[in-house]
């Protein structure tokens, strides 16, 4: 995917195609997520294979797919 910077800023790019709210979108990447063994979504990110899990959770969402 990338350096860490771009794996983060297309990580923020994708969050923000779900939430139309920046806040929300904040939010999200900050607060523990049970599919991402309670974790925060920023902390799963920081190596290539976390990045691609949070890449694939945001997918799921933005297809109404089940987490």
């Amino acid at each position: 995917m990338g350096n860490p910077d771009e794996q983060v800023m297309a990580m923020v790019r994708r969050t923000a195609s779900v939430w139309s709210d920046d806040a929300d979108a904040q939010a999200w990447l900050t607060t523990l997520h049970p599919d991402l063994g309670g974790q925060r979504p920023l902390d799963v990110a920081e190596d290539e294979d976390g990045a691609q899990r949070v890449m694939r959770l945001l997918d799921r969402m933005i297809y109404g797919l089940r987490t």
